[in-house]
């Protein structure tokens, strides 16, 4: 063999050494990619589904001016003497 015959096999051999060295590189840096798009994945829905779950529930409302008088008059109810007291102490004004 030449001079240069030995040059090129060396070359061949070289190349086809570096050639599964960068077949595996390229294999690893797809699949670090593909997890790492199944995790954004995963991520995304799991914020979905907290979103759903947040829409589903009601907000607690703020009670009306209506709901505490009636909550009011639940806790105090005005019996018969009572009001039977108030005319008597209306009436009672107006007679002096």
């Amino acid at each position: 063999m030449t001079g240069v015959a030995k040059y090129l096999a060396m070359q061949r051999q070289a190349e086809q050494v570096v050639q599964p060295a960068a077949e595996e590189v390229e294999v690893e840096s797809v699949a670090e990619e593909v997890e790492e798009a199944v995790e954004a994945v995963e991520a995304v829905e799991a914020v979905e589904a907290v979103a759903v779950e947040v829409e589903s529930e009601p907000a607690p409302a703020a009670p009306t001016g209506v709901e505490k008088y009636l909550s009011q008059q639940a806790d105090n109810p005005v019996t018969r003497v009572t009001k039977y007291l108030i005319k008597e102490s209306i009436q009672a004004k107006l007679r002096r």
